[in-house]
């Protein structure tokens, strides 16, 4: 058989490569490119998942083919193997590269955190007045002059009226008849002999 060098391969495209040299790739659809020095026949493209087991396996004579992400899982790490087969050779007398790849972990979506500005204060519009209507003036009237208040005067007092005397008639003095007959006809006065007595009294007429 012939004679073959070491393959080299791509991936494009890759977001970066870890100290483990592992290629983490985007999610989408990778290129995936080879060549090799020699007597190349063929190549064997050929995937590996984590565990080891052949997820696809072809034979190309181009040098670039396309791989999609969508079946792979996150934080599993996946083989890339291109084997370059000689003339008249088989895969046993081939040369190998590997390279191993893996999805680039989502990362966090980090909220922004800005800084609380201040809310506009919007400025207020001012509704436009009327313009102020002139009141017109009063011809200023004379004060009225206040009408005098009489000044209260004190009650007149009354005077007491002395109770009214009542009017006395004159007593009409009587004469007892009796006694007029015992002072007889001896005029304003004079000695009468009271019989029950037995001495003479003066009686004046009152």
């Amino acid at each position: 058989p012939g004679e073959v060098g070491i393959p080299s391969v791509s991936i494009d495209p890759v977001s970066s490569v870890g100290v483990d040299m592992v290629h983490y790739v985007p999610q989408g659809t990778l290129t995936l490119g080879w060549s090799a020095d020699g007597d190349v026949d063929h190549y064997l493209v050929q995937v590996f998942d984590g565990m080891g087991q052949v997820l696809a396996s072809q034979e190309f004579t181009a040098t670039t083919t396309t791989l999609g992400t969508r079946d792979m899982r996150e934080g599993e790490i996946y083989t890339l193997r291109v084997t370059a087969v000689p003339v008249n050779g088989t895969v046993e007398d081939g040369k190998s590269t590997d390279v191993r790849f893996a999805l680039e972990p989502a990362q966090p979506t980090a909220t922004a955190t800005t800084s609380p500005t201040d809310a506009p204060t919007a400025t207020p519009t001012e509704t436009p007045t009327d313009a102020p209507t002139a009141t017109p003036t009063e011809t200023p009237t004379d004060a009225p002059t206040a009408t005098p208040t009489e000044t209260p005067t004190d009650a007149p007092t009354e005077t007491p009226t002395e109770p009214p005397v009542g009017t006395v008639d004159t007593p009409q003095i009587g004469i007892d008849p009796a006694r007029d007959a015992v002072l007889g006809s001896y005029g304003r006065c004079g000695r009468v002999q009271r019989a029950h007595h037995g001495r003479p009294d003066r009686l004046c007429e009152p």
